[in-house]
């Protein structure tokens, strides 16, 4: 399985349309795709529920079976992120307390945050996992 991680240091640049395009792409080539949205500050409140709408349109458009709980297991506000990018405890130490970054530039990071602000923060390492056991992982910013 190959894993491709768009990202972006901007919000609302258009990494969700660049998704839609290659994954839509992939599937026309045969290829089985999957998409997740680790982290989501463009939460959207319905009656129902609370949800990300790029995941939910998403898993619409390309026809996954992953639940929205999956595609997009973390739903926080952009004043939670303000928060924890400040450093200050968070109510919402329960609802995160299992959330997984992918240790990149973008995740380790956020990642550092959320764990500086007390979330229990599990860090998916591949080729740097020999390294960043023996080293740790440091966050300069």
């Amino acid at each position: 399985m190959a894993t491709l991680y768009v990202a972006s240091t901007e919000t609302f640049v258009g990494k969700s349309a660049l998704c839609i395009g290659l994954l839509r792409r992939m599937q026309r080539d045969g290829f089985s795709v999957g998409y997740m949205k680790p982290l989501s500050v463009s939460v959207a409140h319905t009656p129902d529920s609370v949800l990300d709408e790029d995941a939910a349109f998403i898993r619409e458009t390309l026809g996954l079976n992953a639940t929205l709980d999956q595609i997009a297991p973390v739903l926080i506000t952009p004043s939670v992120v303000e928060s924890i990018l400040r450093g200050q405890t968070i109510a919402y130490t329960r609802t995160l307390r299992d959330a997984i970054i992918g240790t990149g530039a973008i995740g380790g990071f956020y990642g550092a945050k959320l764990a500086a602000a007390g979330i229990d923060v599990h860090f998916l390492l591949h080729n740097d996992y020999n390294h960043v056991r023996k080293h740790g992982l440091h966050i300069e910013s």
